[in-house]
């Protein structure tokens, strides 16, 4: 994904820009879609794809839509409509918010998201495709602080999901992986980290969870099994590893100097 929105000063200041410009409940929610000007694909799943469009008020964003092959499909509609109602609900400077979602009689629901500059997994490449230098640059750019602090922002957005950001539901996200955390603003350090893709997600009723009893062990290193989302399975575990797992996937090999 290659269109920058913004230019920005340091991580905090551009975060708050990005929660001002685009994620408060007060911004538009009514978009011209005669004058929407659809551009390149910017990625694609299983059952969707993102796309670059111009669409006034919002400017350059990305439209998420099913594939045309999973139109017919009436599991795959109620899916994308389902994510596009739960993310325009969301409000976190690291959780990546629905702008509109616009039923289009072409393409059936329409997402519509900030763009960002790129993910993680489109950033780094795999420590296996790294040369010395690569992991010296890496290093400099990418120093153990700010690693943590990707870290906790991303520990941050899952536990306003699982906590705040419904009333009487948890969100969990199920599928946070590099692909899946993108940087708002900018690419590298600079960016701004969000969660994003919540077509895996579920939602459980709080008052089921408190009453069953909670599952603590789970694989550190990967997100929640699909069956996740019954009543007394746990919460928090699954996806803070994996939070941490992201984390420590940019976090480079320290070598010396070359």
């Amino acid at each position: 994904m290659c269109c920058c929105l913004f230019s920005t000063g340091d991580a905090a200041d551009s975060s708050a820009l990005l929660v001002d410009r685009l994620r408060s409940p007060r911004g538009p929610r009514v978009a011209d879609w005669s004058q929407c000007e659809w551009g390149e694909q910017l990625g694609a799943g299983a059952f969707a794809q993102v796309w670059a469009v111009r669409l006034p008020p919002f400017g350059d964003v990305a439209a998420k839509v099913l594939r045309e092959d999973q139109r017919g499909d009436r599991a795959a509609a109620s899916d994308i409509a389902r994510e596009a109602s739960l993310v325009c609900r969301l409000c976190h400077p690291h959780v990546l918010h629905g702008l509109l979602a616009h039923d289009h009689p072409a393409h059936g629901t329409v997402l519509v998201l900030p763009r960002i500059a790129c993910t993680l997994a489109q950033h780094f490449r795999p420590p296996t495709q790294r040369t010395p230098c690569d992991d010296w640059r890496l290093a400099r750019d990418w120093p153990l602080r700010r690693v943590l602090l990707v870290g906790l922002q991303l520990a941050s957005a899952l536990d306003y999901l699982h906590e705040h950001a419904l009333a009487e539901h948890h969100v969990l996200h199920r599928d946070l992986k590099p692909d899946n955390v993108g940087l708002l603003g900018e690419r590298g350090p600079r960016g701004v980290p969000c969660l994003l893709d919540f077509g895996c997600a579920r939602m459980v009723p709080k008052a089921a969870a408190a009453a069953a009893p909670r599952r603590l062990a789970s694989p550190p290193a990967a997100a929640p099994p699909p069956d996740t989302a019954a009543a007394g399975e746990a919460l928090a575990p699954p996806e803070m590893g994996a939070a941490a797992a992201a984390a420590e996937g940019i976090c480079p090999t320290r070598t010396q100097d070359p």
